[in-house]
């Protein structure tokens, strides 16, 4: 895999808001000493870039997100994406499943190959994810900008899908609340590109756990008592596995000191829109996981040459949303 990392200070205009989102929290557990002031910097290195914050000079600094792009890894990811105070929501490669990184974007089965899971021994999955021209743009009002071109193909062979990947992160307001814009244009390399999924548990070969493929999420530990809500009110008891389609979820509760999760919205412009999710609770492990699964219902094949786009946000946030204000921000990404 070769990697380009070109660093660059240069100012350019924020793509997201995070006005609406502010306004359409439910803010009772929303402390109000979240709102003192935090000075930022950048910690930059040649495989990941993280911000960071510190309240007061005597203060040890304290990771607020952190991407990574090096060239050993099998996907790029985000982890930690913090709270205020440290807390971290995500957790990366977890005993159960290692192959989970935090915030993530991974296709399960592309032609029958196996994208996800990765062997335990080697660390490597069956397909190939590489990226290379990874670059980077960090802007003085602590907004970045990431690009990078993804391949997708089985070792030694031609890639059969390629992504243009740009994720665009939007500086902490003042309840250090931020936004992760990310949009993905995938192109197929040949025809009959598949993109697949384990078969849900009412089709042929289904399993409990089938659906899943694409962005991802994966809470920290623990997160195991986090609650998820969605923007049409699917979710009305807290069960271990929820399926179901909508624009938006917000998976949150209280970690340490802090009370705050992470919401996705999903673009009505997307494939299968309004999306499919996929949604896990499980205290036992635990495991706490949720992605808007595109391809949750039906696999899709591609003509050569076809190509399509996937937008989400991400906002990582104190307090949480019910319904309303997911419908409320979800009709404000909608107009992007």
């Amino acid at each position: 895999m070769t990697l380009r990392h070109l660093l660059a200070l240069t100012a350019f205009a924020a793509a997201t808001s995070l006005a609406a989102a502010t306004s359409a929290r439910c803010d009772d557990n929303v402390q109000q000493s979240l709102a003192i002031e935090t000075n930022y910097a950048w910690k930059t290195n040649d495989g990941s870039v993280a911000l960071l914050a510190q309240k007061t000079p005597t203060q040890k600094d304290e990771i607020v997100w952190q991407f990574h792009f090096g060239d050993t890894l099998t996907k790029p990811y985000f982890h930690p994406l913090n709270l205020p105070g440290g807390n971290t929501l995500t957790w990366a490669s977890p005993d159960d499943h290692p192959w989970h990184y935090g915030l993530w974007f991974s296709w399960k089965f592309i032609n029958g190959v196996n994208y996800w899971e990765e062997d335990r021994a080697t660390g490597k999955s069956n397909g190939t994810t590489d990226w290379n021209d990874v670059r980077v743009q960090l802007d003085s009002d602590h907004s970045a900008r990431f690009e990078m071109d993804l391949t997708y193909h089985v070792p030694d062979q031609a890639p059969v899908l390629t992504e243009h990947r740009t994720i665009e992160i939007a500086p902490p307001n003042s309840l250090d609340d931020y936004t992760i814009d990310w949009t993905a244009t995938f192109k197929s390399s040949a025809d009959g590109v598949v993109l697949d999924r384990t078969p849900l548990p009412d089709q042929p070969g289904g399993k409990a756990y089938g659906g899943y493929a694409g962005l991802s999420v994966r809470l920290a530990r623990d997160a195991a008592l986090f609650k998820a809500n969605d923007s049409e009110g699917h979710i009305q008891e807290q069960q271990s596995r929820h399926r179901f389609r909508a624009d938006a979820v917000d998976y949150a509760g209280s970690i340490g000191d802090s009370s705050g999760g992470i919401a996705i919205l999903s673009h009505p412009a997307n494939l299968n829109s309004p999306s499919h999710w996929y949604v896990i609770r499980d205290t036992s492990g635990p495991m706490t996981y949720f992605s808007p699964a595109v391809i949750q219902d039906a696999p899709r094949t591609l003509a050569k040459n076809e190509s399509f786009t996937l937008r989400y946000r991400i906002i990582v946030h104190s307090g949480r949303f019910d319904a309303a204000g997911l419908k409320e921000i979800s009709s404000e990404f909608s107009q992007k």
